[in-house]
This record gives structure tokens, sequence and C-alpha cells, in this order.
């Protein structure tokens, strides 16, 4: 069950499936809950022409372990990708990201200067909108 921030009531009931109109209930609950915002960092950009790999790792704090998707905005494109690769220093420092928290891009760019910038949203967030900004960065 996944719940959106703030006070929520949460009520359980035995469920009757002969008879729905015999459950019978065990209680209710206030819960608070709040959203953690991922925790991420852009690591390395790495120049070997023509290709340029940039790498780093993101977690969702809010959903340990699972893929967290990374936007990579490099000059006029873009690519998403998902975390996965592994990043076992992550993990040492970040239990919660698990050993897969990983990302790397390789693309082949002309030589000269250009411009990245890095993204992520969550299953947390709500259209599209990022949680974080990892960094831009100029180079060439």
């Amino acid at each position: 069950m996944f719940l959106l921030p703030g006070s929520r009531s949460v009520c359980v009931y035995v469920i009757d499936v002969d008879d729905p109109s015999r459950n019978t209930p065990l209680g209710c609950r206030t819960v608070t809950t709040q959203m953690a915002l991922p925790l991420a960092s852009w690591d390395e950009t790495r120049v070997q022409m023509p290709h340029t790999t940039i790498s780093g790792w993101a977690f969702d704090p809010d959903r340990p372990g699972e893929a967290v998707q990374v936007h990579v905005y490099l000059d006029t494109g873009t690519a998403a990708l998902w975390t996965g690769d592994l990043r076992p220093d992550v993990h040492a420092a970040h239990p919660a990201a698990g050993d897969s928290a990983g990302w790397s891009l390789t693309a082949y760019l002309e030589s000269g200067l250009h411009r990245a910038c890095v993204w992520s949203s969550t299953r947390t967030t709500r259209g599209g909108t990022p949680h974080w900004a990892a960094g831009t960065s100029r180079w060439g």
C-alpha cells in the first residue's frame, strides 16, 4: 500500500467472504507518513574522445533497493536510464540503497564544448517532476 505524506486513518476489518455485510471491524489508527527525498550523486565525467561516460548513483529511501530512473540531458539530446550498476561503496554507506544503485551513460560526442544535466524521478514523484538534480557540467 502506498500513502501520500500526511496523517491518514487506517482501518482493518476481517472480511466475511460469504456475507460482506458481516465484516468485523478490528479497529482504526491514525498514521503519519513522510516521503524522504532520493539521495544521489553524479560521480564522474570521463572523456576519452570521441566517447564521454558520465556515471553516479541514486536511490529512494522510501523504496529501498528499487531501481530509480535517471534522466541525462546531454547537449540537445535526452537519455532515460535506470539504476542497476553494482555500487558496493554506496550500499556500504547507505544500506537502503541496495547493491545496484549505480548508473552510467556513454555517448559519442564530437570535440567541443558540451553541457550535461542529470535529474532523477522516482515512483513517488507525481507528474514526472524531478526530485533532485545531480548537477550540471560543461567541458570540452
